[in-house]
């Protein structure tokens, strides 16, 4: 069974603690800046948008991340419409 731990790092003009996870996660200047991930305590790596896609991620069995409905929240509505 392969684990990803990873977290997401971004930037927008909306405020977080104001407008919510959703609203923040579905706003146009929400952007990522990048996702630091690594799968079964391996070598950490980093993907940036531009790069190409990180198959290794993509062929994880089970996803942990510290703030787990955040960061799906920024894979759906920003990763997922922004980055295929």
């Amino acid at each position: 069974m392969k684990t990803a731990v990873f977290d997401i790092e971004l930037r927008s003009v909306t405020n977080l603690e104001i407008a919510g996870v959703s609203r923040y996660a579905r706003d146009p200047s929400t952007e990522v800046l990048c996702v630091g991930y690594c799968i079964n305590n391996g070598k950490p790596k980093i993907w940036k948008p531009g790069d190409p896609l990180p198959s290794d991620l993509f062929a994880a069995d089970e996803f942990v991340a510290h703030n787990f409905p955040f960061e799906r929240a920024i894979w759906t509505h920003v990763l997922t419409s922004r980055h295929d």
